[in-house]
């Protein structure tokens, strides 16, 4: 991956584990971009055809990043929805002031329950939650913020969730279902 800043242009490979790291990058706000040299099947090059990348980051000293996924893989790694969506990753679109936003989602899995509370700042804009071991996350999840409904997923396997669907100022970054696992960008029709 490399990754542009006002003064700064460096690149990374990911080690065993999948993981790169950047070093000697002063806090600021940058842009994270894969390279795709090597990447060959339709699939892998079907996530840049999205708008999954470039990523925005904000970084603080110190800090270490673990959201920035592209959601590259070797071999089949992607799933069909299968037995309803057990997990989601959201990832914010909108800046956020110093002041931070509160994020609440809510499933309609027999009446509508939290199943994340979170606060968001310039920072943090990605967040995911899961379903109770064993139980989906119902039909439709909503997203409030600042206690205000502003977004809704449909969740069901039939609606075509995916990495990439957005609502409102949220986007999906990950999903996995029960049978299915991990879930990858719908293709473009």
């Amino acid at each position: 991956a490399r990754v542009f800043g006002e003064y700064v242009y460096t690149t990374a490979a990911t080690d065993e584990e999948g993981y790169y790291k950047f070093n000697h990058v002063p806090s600021g706000d940058y842009i994270v971009v894969p390279d795709t040299t090597g990447i060959t099947t339709a699939l892998e090059l079907h996530y840049m055809s999205q708008g999954l990348d470039p990523w925005p980051v904000n970084i603080r000293p110190g800090q270490c990043n673990y959201y920035v996924d592209f959601g590259y893989c070797v071999g089949d790694c992607c799933g069909d929805c299968d037995g309803g969506i057990t997990c989601l990753e959201l990832y914010y679109l909108e800046d956020i002031d110093d002041d931070g936003i509160m994020v609440v989602v809510e499933t309609n899995e027999g009446r509508r329950s939290e199943v994340f509370r979170g606060n968001l700042d310039m920072y943090q804009k990605v967040f995911n939650f899961c379903a109770e071991d064993g139980y989906t996350l119902g039909t439709k999840i909503y997203v409030l913020v600042d206690y205000e409904d502003i977004a809704t997923f449909d969740t069901t396997c039939e609606s075509g969730v995916a990495p990439g669907i957005r609502s409102g100022p949220f986007e999906i970054k990950q999903a996995e279902s029960v049978y299915g696992g991990y879930l990858c960008a719908r293709l473009a029709r």
